[in-house]
């Protein structure tokens, strides 16, 4: 017969819906993953530096957290497959009386319809060469541009967090928290969309600093949404899609 004691590592019931509530939705487990991936590169940074373990040798610890960073990556992309429809879909629901702030929303949608949408088209095609033959008549060798759809999907990015943070200036809205996350992901957005190189380890900070941030407001909000005991699996869709996007 089963004791009290045999069950003294379950995590307490409460805690344990918790969880369970923060992974059944997309933007919970997008977060959960976006964390493991910032946490296997910042502990790479640890063997790298501390244990002066070689990136590139054979060590299966350094293989291992290589695979999963670059699987936790791969997982963020999938889940996202299709997203820039929703945001398509969303864009005519936008409403707000006050025009400015109509104005952002619609903007904020647009550049998530980018961001998501180029990031698709990485997760298939990472780059892409077009040649433009400007004078065909000096028989000049055709320009070569060479397209890196993920560069443009953290251009949107980017202008989405800026965008973001307009939008909190105009709603008076005071959570620090927030605004501290969007602080921290600027820095990440701007180094990808220049492609700039800066050391690994203040790139991990930033990482994981804006990844606990990010699941610590998803937990709060799933919890707050999930203490009134009317049933929210009646909202309409747009509602919901506008939530994650914010």
């Amino acid at each position: 017969m089963a004791t009290k004691d045999d069950f003294i590592f379950l995590p307490p019931p409460a805690l344990a819906a918790d969880v369970v509530r923060l992974l059944s939705t997309t933007e919970g487990r997008s977060k959960t993953y976006r964390l493991l991936q910032y946490t296997s590169k910042a502990l790479q940074v640890v063997l790298d530096r501390v244990f002066h373990i070689d990136p590139r040798g054979s060590d299966e610890r350094m293989r291992l957290l290589k695979e999963l960073e670059r699987l936790m990556g791969t997982c963020r992309k999938a889940i996202r497959l299709f997203r820039f429809l929703d945001m398509w879909l969303l864009l005519p629901t936008v409403q707000d009386a006050n025009l400015y702030i109509r104005r952002l929303r619609q903007l904020r949608v647009l550049t998530f319809f980018g961001m998501y949408l180029f990031e698709n088209i990485s997760l298939f095609y990472p780059t892409t060469t077009v040649e433009v033959d400007i004078d065909k008549k000096k028989k000049r060798r055709p320009s070569v541009f060479v397209i890196e759809w993920s560069r443009w999907c953290h251009a949107c990015w980017l202008l989405s967090l800026c965008l973001g943070l307009g939008l909190d200036y105009g709603l008076k809205r005071s959570s620090h928290l927030v605004l501290l996350k969007n602080l921290t992901e600027l820095p990440i957005a701007l180094i990808l969309t220049l492609r700039v190189r800066v050391d690994d380890a203040w790139m991990c900070g930033l990482g994981l600093t804006s990844s606990l941030l990010g699941l610590h407001l998803q937990w709060r909000d799933r919890r707050a949404a999930a203490a009134p005991a009317v049933a929210t699996t009646t909202l309409p869709l747009f509602v919901k899609l506008f939530e994650s996007a914010e």
